[in-house]
């Protein structure tokens, strides 16, 4: 350990050694590609708009039985309809 006063022994100011001893940051080996995005079919939308009409926040166990509909993972339901929802409420805000 050096102190601040202290010349390091090669003659280089502290500031150079530290420098010199640091490595440039390593980038990851592979980087996975980005997932496509999926997106509903006009049948599915129209599945999920009746669903909509009689529940604008569905529970998690109506979401598991509109994503087995809908051949989908529960998620995309989940995120549809807080899409949607988002969508409805600002439009609400307008009228």
């Amino acid at each position: 350990m050096s102190f601040p006063n202290e010349q390091p022994p090669s003659g280089e100011s502290p500031w150079t050694q530290n420098q010199s001893q640091m490595s440039a940051p390593t980038l990851p080996e592979a980087v996975p590609p980005k997932k496509k995005r999926g997106r509903f079919s006009n049948e599915q939308i129209s599945i999920l708009e009746q669903f909509f009409i009689q529940d604008h926040i569905p529970s998690v166990a109506q979401r598991e039985e509109i994503a087995d509909v809908l051949r989908c993972p529960p998620e995309r339901v989940r995120i549809w309809f807080q899409n949607r929802c988002d969508c409805h409420l600002s439009i609400a805000r307008f009228i």
